[in-house]
């Protein structure tokens, strides 16, 4: 009954979309307000398990936001599979290199052109899972935020390529990872199923940048201020530098800088969806602030926890360096 209900008020939250404009703005896709019709961010206040109907429901939010919300034609692929008894998901959306057209038997319109192989892939990507085993966990920052964060860079992204005049650089792909979460204990046969799943079938050389966002969005609270956002791993230093000039440019007036030049990947390991993906050297930004937020992997970590000012802040950098490295 309460799945029932759920997706009562998701298809009702659809239609809402659909009249409210063509186009949605960040305060209109990025907002805590519970009575929001447009928020993508609060469709995401629920749980996600693994096998669950609320992990089909998560789906389905975001496959119709990418039919009914993005101007452009998005192939979305969804990669099923199973391992230790359970379901896995992953779901990849993929924006190739030129804008697709539909052909309508006129002989003077140019076919849809095959997806050059030989263009290769920038990778944004998040998990959805929430964690198995804790009641009432819905990974707010871990990682709801993270998933409302690239729907809006998704949409605002092909908003501004509609009328492309050239060929972008590289295919974009946004990932949505399954199983992220241990069931039992975190170790190296529990965690990662489809980060792992995804990277044994692509080829390391296909991809040239891997981006993982994880934990964003955090409030800062009396017992940890200002997360910081810094520079885990040498081979995506280059990266790392243009999130940090691009903040500076882009709010070049703020005192407390989310994303910081500092190099800690020396003595600081994450392991995360990211790490699959670098042992086939490809290179990866691991966007993960520090401190680990108190409130992690715990039912505190529900939406009054989220800051939506940083999640604004992280959005629109994230955009201008999507533009940046694509066009």
């Amino acid at each position: 009954m309460v799945y029932f209900f759920r997706v009562i008020c998701y298809f009702s939250l659809i239609l809402k979309f659909l009249l409210a404009c063509e186009t949605l703005g960040i305060d209109d896709l990025l907002n805590l307000d519970p009575a929001s019709t447009t928020s993508v961010l609060t469709l995401f206040n629920m749980t996600r398990k693994v096998g669950s109907e609320n992990s089909q429901l998560t789906r389905d939010i975001i496959k119709d936001f990418f039919k009914y919300q993005i101007p452009l034609r998005w192939d979305i692929q969804e990669v099923n599979f199973e391992q230790k008894g359970f379901n896995f998901t992953n779901l990849i959306a993929t924006l190739p290199y030129y804008n697709e057209v539909s052909h309508n038997n006129n002989v003077f319109e140019l076919e849809s052109c095959m997806l050059n192989s030989t263009k290769k892939d920038v990778i944004f990507a998040v998990h959805y899972d929430t964690i198995f085993n804790l009641p009432n966990f819905v990974g707010a920052i871990d990682s709801a935020a993270s998933m409302a964060i690239l729907l809006y860079i998704a949409q605002s992204f092909s908003s501004s390529q509609t009328n492309l005049s050239k060929l972008r650089s590289h295919n974009l792909k946004i990932v949505f990872f399954d199983g992220e979460e241990a069931f039992d204990t975190w170790s190296s046969t529990d965690s990662l199923y489809g980060s792992k799943h995804m990277a044994k079938k692509i080829s390391g050389p296909d991809v040239d940048l891997f981006v993982l966002l994880d934990l964003i969005g955090a409030k800062n609270t009396e017992k940890t201020n200002n997360y910081k956002i810094y520079n885990f791993d040498r081979s995506t230093e280059f990266a790392h530098s243009k999130l940090v000039d691009l903040e500076n440019k882009l709010f070049e007036n703020s005192e407390n800088s989310i994303f910081d030049g500092k190099y800690v990947g020396d003595r600081v390991f994450i392991d995360d969806d990211h790490v699959p993906f670098k042992k086939l050297g490809i290179p990866c930004l691991h966007l993960f602030p520090l401190p680990i937020p108190s409130f992690w992997h715990s039912q505190e970590d529900d939406f009054s926890s989220l800051d939506i000012n940083s999640i604004k802040r992280i959005s629109e950098i994230l955009l201008k360096f999507t533009e940046e490295i694509l066009c």
